[in-house]
């Protein structure tokens, strides 16, 4: 049976004031208008009554499973059935998941996409900037190619972000599964015209995708900065 609420300060200055007439605990509870059982409750130790937390379902995690749990899913991208699975625990995913949401730590986050930037990323940012700062840019086109996936992202993008550790980021496959590889460039003077090259592109493929796509835009001579590491041929 649900349990009834807590006597207020009210009544139980009452029926310490009963109390103190003598009455019996069946006339402080009909004055009161409360069960005789809850006056004796009260009378047995009055600074206690009511300190008592009102009893619950058993936790099926253990402190020492919720610790376990939450070390696992640290910056992971395990569900909460493998999450539970590894720690042995004969719960539902929906268990693990509130869990998991009680930790102040740990947050179910999406991941980024973007390349997390280093700190040699940035410096080497930092020096190509300097070293380019009086270079002629009317004579320069920066090219790079691009593989788009046809059947979308590999594996799950979303994990259990810890805020206290470094955020994951999502590596994007390059090669594998149906695709296009397209070939890009831009220059001052605006985009040129895309090449579609095969997935595993030579040098001697490359070179033909510039001739048909960069010589025929320029009639001046340029210099090319790519984004990838092939050796890029000279053109005069």
């Amino acid at each position: 049976m649900p349990r009834g609420t807590y006597l207020t300060e009210l009544e139980k200055g009452k029926i310490l004031a009963f109390s103190e007439e003598q009455l019996g605990l069946r006339e402080i509870a009909r004055r009161i208008g409360r069960s005789h059982k809850v006056v004796y409750n009260f009378l047995r130790n009055p600074h206690e009554y009511g300190t008592h937390k009102k009893g619950g379902p058993k936790k099926k995690i253990s402190p020492r499973s919720e610790r376990r749990l939450i070390n696992l899913a640290s910056n992971s991208s395990k569900s909460c059935r493998v999450l539970a699975q590894e720690c042995n625990l004969d719960v539902s995913r929906w268990t693990i998941r509130r869990a998991l949401q009680k930790s102040p730590h740990i947050k179910r986050r999406k991941m980024k996409i973007a390349p997390h930037l280093t700190e040699q990323h940035k410096a080497r940012r930092l020096e190509f900037a300097r070293e380019n700062m009086n270079r002629n840019w009317l004579q320069v086109v920066f090219s790079d190619e691009k593989k788009f996936n046809l059947d979308g992202p590999d594996g799950f993008n979303s994990y259990w972000r810890d805020l206290r550790r470094e955020p994951r980021y999502f590596s994007k496959r390059t090669f594998g599964g149906g695709g296009l590889m397209v070939w890009g460039a831009f220059s001052i003077e605006g985009v040129l015209p895309l090449g579609f090259p095969s997935f595993r592109m030579n040098s001697a493929e490359y070179v033909g995708v510039l001739e048909n796509n960069l010589l025929a835009f320029f009639k001046s001579p340029i210099e090319i900065i790519g984004c990838s590491s092939r050796t890029m041929p000279e053109f005069t």
